[in-house]
């Protein structure tokens, strides 16, 4: 029994109600962009606080009345406990943190490639004006982009970076602190996240956060905002500074890894598979109920579905906000749109694609839903193509069950083949203007 309660406690699953808010505890260069853009598929876009470059102004969060701040259900990006204090004393929501961390010698590369290109970068004009070798960014504090965020620190010493950033979310001045007791202190918060991720294993944190939090599991991690070129080779004495300099993280990037190793092994044995399974779909069946759990009527569509998920060719801009405005970009030939009916009953299928040119695509596609093939009624002119399907009630299943509509193009072609630049008259994708699921009485002839 004990063995069992501590297994439960090294991975809980938790329920995001409508009383938690999930920080995202963004550590520079640690794929903060790339989860930036998973999260925009769980979250809708008035739930997600703005928390990137303009929050760096107190003002802002300043001026927020608490109601305001209560609105939100989830919070990200590069903040500070001075930045903070004034949400958390207006907050009255469950906190729910999670990290991820990365190997200390990328870390520090990729950001240091950052705040020499990058002109939003609050450094960049420092480091552009005296072009530091790396040597120089490592050991000069005022390339610290937290020191320079922080106005309360005072003596601050080089290195550690990953660590400092951590502290930061509970202290005004970590620098105050013996580097000594660093490591224990952010352990000691680290183990109450609801996950500490690991850069190294990203799609292998996706998949541990849609099962920690019951969501669709990507099949692709996406991945943006990428280090250009090619890793530079350290030399033996750049290798030393990163060592000495870094102790601290080294430490905590090895803590977190075999943790993170450990919370993996048990997620697998909680789903009842190997680790040659496929976790994916074992982790999106697993989700199943949780999903439809939340499941409600979306304002604008009728109440009659909600988009919950979509991967695949749909992953352009897509928000969940406003389900009918979906852009199909390809490579592949096939896309799911996942939702859920609340309601019973038969359903009209409208599908209107615009921003069309070739209509090689157009030949042989097939929707399908929940592995069925539907039986299409087309219409097409020089701008649109409009598809018109029944789906009997008995291909929906219960109310709140998880339902996959799957778009499948011609087999010659795709949307990127024909063109993905939306501004271009001539060559652009293909947007889905209209989606629908309309109730109504069983048709007299299917088809």
């Amino acid at each position: 029994m004990v063995e069992e309660a501590a297994a439960r406690e090294l991975l809980r699953t938790i329920d995001l109600g409508p009383e938690s808010l999930l920080y995202f505890v963004h550590i520079p260069k640690t794929a903060g962009s790339s989860l930036y853009q998973y999260l925009d598929t769980v979250f809708l876009p008035h739930q997600v606080f703005p928390a990137d470059r303009a929050i760096w102004h107190r003002e802002i969060l300043e001026g927020l009345p608490p109601e305001a701040i209560n609105q939100f259900s989830c919070i990200r990006g590069h903040l500070y406990q001075m930045q903070l204090q004034r949400f958390w004393q207006a907050c009255r929501r469950k906190v729910v943190p999670f990290t991820v961390l990365r190997e200390p010698e990328s870390q520090l590369l990729s950001e240091y490639d950052m705040v020499l290109r990058d002109e939003n970068v609050p450094i960049h004009k420092i480091a552009a004006a005296r072009q530091p070798s790396f040597l120089e960014f490592l050991r000069e504090p005022s390339f610290f982009g937290h020191v320079i965020d922080n106005p309360s620190i005072a003596n601050a010493t080089p290195g550690d970076r990953q660590a400092a950033h951590l502290l930061l979310q509970f202290e005004s001045d970590p620098f105050a602190i013996p580097r000594d007791e660093w490591f224990d202190r952010v352990v000691e918060k680290l183990e109450e996240y609801a996950l500490v991720g690991i850069l190294e294993s990203f799609e292998r944190t996706l998949q541990m956060l849609s099962f920690i939090f019951g969501w669709t599991c990507p099949h692709r991690a996406p991945h943006r905002n990428k280090m250009r070129g090619v890793k530079p080779i350290l030399s033996a004495e750049e290798k030393a500074a990163v060592a000495a300099l870094n102790a601290v993280d080294i430490k905590l990037y090895e803590w977190a890894s075999a943790r993170f190793e450990q919370q993996y092994a048990e997620m697998l044995s909680q789903l009842g598979i190997t680790a040659e399974g496929d976790p994916i779909s074992a982790i999106t069946k697993a989700s199943g109920p949780r999903l439809a759990g939340r499941i409600r009527a979306r304002a604008g569509d009728g109440g009659h579905y909600e988009v919950i998920h979509t991967q695949g060719l749909l992953l352009g801009h897509v928000s969940p906000a406003r389900a009918r405005t979906l852009n199909w970009i390809g490579p592949e030939r096939e896309a799911t749109i996942r939702m859920a009916f609340p309601s019973p009953g038969n359903r009209l299928m409208h599908l209107e694609f615009i921003h069309w040119v070739s209509r090689r695509l157009l030949r042989g596609f097939q929707v399908f839903v929940n592995g069925r093939s539907v039986p299409l009624i087309a219409h097409q002119d020089q701008e649109t193509a409009t598809y018109v399907g029944y789906l009997p009630e008995s291909w929906l299943g219960a109310p709140g069950s998880i339902v996959d509509i799957q778009l499948v193009a011609a087999e010659s072609s795709s949307p990127a083949i024909e063109g993905t630049n939306l501004s271009d008259p001539e060559r652009k994708c293909l947007g889905l203007a209209a989606l629908q699921f309309l109730p109504i009485g069983a048709p007299a002839v299917v088809g």
